[in-house]
């Protein structure tokens, strides 16, 4: 494992954790093949980032709504592309329709969320994969119906008239 360079404006945080939470993180990084340092300067970027993009307030709304629908659209039409061919493709944007998914909650019916979640728990399960078990999608035919997406749900929320005020 490579250890990083020390850069002049990085500073040290100490802070204590339990032996089992440490024992989590050196399975993880130890698997990542990276520094436990990294992996949490990492874990804490991007949970900041999404901090600041979802939970603090935002000037630019207007602009932010057509954003939402442009990428609400391109998932769609990814959604329909994975049900043809489940597996993973390098140009797959794993971390974005992840964070799309957690801004699409509580602006869509709940019917349709239920089905997005089917989708996020195997992004989640692919993000975390090691080798074969990373390559394909399971949402897109699963044999169990509860891990399975429901096109026709998705079908019959576009169908309605009224779509589009659920993301405003």
């Amino acid at each position: 494992m490579k250890r990083d360079k020390i850069v002049r404006d990085h500073v040290t945080i100490n802070f204590r954790i339990d032996k089992a939470l440490k024992s989590r993180l050196n399975s993880i990084v130890s698997r990542k093949n990276i520094t436990l340092s990294k992996y949490l300067r990492d874990v804490l970027e991007e949970h900041l980032s999404e901090f600041e993009r979802y939970e603090l307030p935002n000037e630019n709304q207007a602009e932010d709504k057509g954003e939402l629908h442009k990428e609400f659209f391109q998932f769609v039409i990814w959604l329909y592309t994975k049900k043809e061919e489940r597996k993973r493709l390098e140009s797959d944007t794993i971390d974005s329709y992840i964070k799309l998914i957690k801004r699409l909650d509580g602006k869509l019916p709940s019917y349709v969320i239920h089905e997005l979640d089917k989708v996020l728990v195997d992004l989640f399960r692919i993000k975390s994969a090691i080798g074969f078990d990373g390559e394909f999608y399971n949402f897109p035919n699963s044999p169990f119906e509860e891990k399975k997406l429901d096109y026709k749900k998705l079908e019959q929320f576009f169908l309605s008239a009224d779509y589009l005020t659920h993301l405003e």
